[in-house]
């Protein structure tokens, strides 16, 4: 028997995995759905359970996708890079009721697994379908939770405010356990009926972008601001057209940087994007064909309602703290109540960003309130680094900061203050950390201090210590 949300995953279209050269059709993948669904009922999977999906191989990963789905289920992306301390971080948080490794299925029923039944009727579109990881992994799990329903109303609105025609062949470099890797670059032309080719993202790659782009037709692609520094660099403009649309998001995006991706594509359309994984992905963009380019400027909203939020009162223009409704907003962070709560004035979801709001309901975004620190997109929390480094037996306090950076928007840093008479480098630092969490999240530059400094109250202020940290 057909379950409600068949009709909504029968129009998959293609995928091409670029560096193997080899393409599945959506009656291949179709095909694929079947026997990993009669994979997953023989091994007891039930309408309701949560799975571990820990890699990105295609056309495996979207083919559990879809199968977990067309079976009522929901699926947590987990970065495949992530170590095994952090895994168990994170199924010790969730109790999974699977883990699925590539081709390896496995069942975790000797825990008390999650099963969202006990919450929400059998067959109903406001069941969790997609649950996605922010921060956490090495202290409390911060897990975005979202509805079939906010899933695939953003990829409707991702679909009218792109341009089917333009998503017709859409290449995606970016990791698949984010909002906009997996939903806003890859689920929306795949569940739209589109091309989807994947690239790894490496140096190797972006030096032969152009390479890729002729070879498919590539019609669509989302990016991030690095990415575009590397190629600009590495790659000669291109000779004529043959992008029709760029987006660009998950870090800011600077005037010069986005006029230089329009001249390098040959006066294709860039966009400006703002979004977050709250949001199912993109929320606002500004184009190319409607602005000139401006630090900050995103434009206005993809289906949903912008305001600014002033002392605790709600505002459609001026400056403050950004606060969105939408369709597509997630629907709680799992198993913290108290923090989800204090997410929202009403039902407005508190972005924790700094935004100029126009007249004209044009959006720019001026900052960030909160201490997390954009690395490329990925989000790190600095408390989770200092609580992971000052379990080290050498050290005595840590302090995690960002500081801006060209290439990925922000670069990891970290003071240190080690215990009395104890003597250490930083490479044996890094490497005690590195096996302990994802690369990425590693402070690139350390500080060996006497002190932290500190407020009257004994409260640290980040800035301040980024600011301490740069005289010395």
């Amino acid at each position: 028997m057909k379950n409600l949300f068949t009709p909504i995953l029968s129009k998959n279209g293609s995928i091409t995995d670029c560096d193997k050269n080899k393409t599945w059709s959506a009656n291949n993948i179709s095909k694929k759905v079947l026997i990993i669904k009669d994979e997953l009922i023989s091994l007891g999977f039930k309408n309701g359970y949560n799975i571990f999906l820990k890699h990105s191989e295609v056309p495996d990963f979207f083919c559990q996708i879809l199968a977990i789905w067309s079976l009522g289920g929901s699926v947590s992306c987990i970065n495949p890079n992530i170590t095994d301390k952090e895994l168990k971080n994170l199924i010790s948080f969730m109790a999974p009721n699977f883990l699925i490794d590539k081709d390896k299925m496995i069942p975790l029923s000797n825990r008390i697994a999650v099963n969202f039944n006990t919450y929400y009727s059998e067959f109903s579109i406001d069941k969790p379908a997609l649950i996605l990881f922010t921060s956490g992994t090495t202290g409390t799990p911060k897990a975005v939770v979202h509805t079939y329903r906010a899933i695939f109303s953003r990829i409707g609105l991702n679909e009218k405010y792109i341009g089917a025609h333009n998503l017709e062949n859409t290449l995606c470099l970016l990791p698949m356990h984010f909002g906009h890797g997996l939903i806003g670059n890859s689920l929306t032309p795949f569940l739209t009926g589109k091309n989807l080719f994947i690239l790894k993202n490496n140096l190797e790659s972006l030096s032969k972008i152009n390479y890729f782009l002729k070879k498919y037709s590539i019609s669509f692609m989302s990016s991030v601001p690095s990415m575009w520094k590397t190629i600009i660099k590495l790659v000669p403009s291109q000779k004529g057209k043959i992008l029709k649309r760029i987006h660009i998001g998950s870090s800011p995006l600077s005037s010069d940087l986005w006029n230089e991706v329009i001249e390098w594509s040959g006066g294709c359309e860039v966009v400006n994007m703002y979004g977050i994984t709250e949001t199912a992905n993109w929320f606002a963009g500004a184009s190319s064909n409607q602005f000139t380019p401006k630090d900050g400027l995103v434009g206005i909203a993809w289906g949903g309602q912008v305001a600014i939020l002033e002392n605790k009162q709600l505002f459609n223009e001026g400056e403050g703290e950004v606060v969105i409704n939408s369709p597509s907003i997630m629907s709680c962070y799992y198993k913290q109540k108290k923090l989800t709560n204090s997410s929202f004035f009403h039902n407005w979801y508190k972005t924790g960003d700094i935004g100029l709001l126009d007249k004209n309901s044009i959006l720019e975004i001026k900052g960030r309130i909160k201490n997390e620190i954009n690395r490329a997109g990925l989000k790190v929390i600095p408390e989770d680094i200092d609580i992971l480094l000052e379990r080290n037996s050498k050290v005595l306090e840590a302090c995690c900061f960002g500081v801006e950076d060209e290439l990925f928007g922000e670069k990891v840093c970290v003071a240190v203050v080690l215990k009395e008479d104890v003597c250490v480098d930083i490479s044996e630092l890094k490497k005690w950390i590195s096996s302990r969490i994802t690369k990425e999240k590693i402070p690139e530059k350390w500080f060996f201090v006497n002190e932290i400094p500190k407020n009257d109250r004994g409260k640290v202020n980040r800035k301040n210590v980024a600011e301490f940290c740069k005289n010395i």
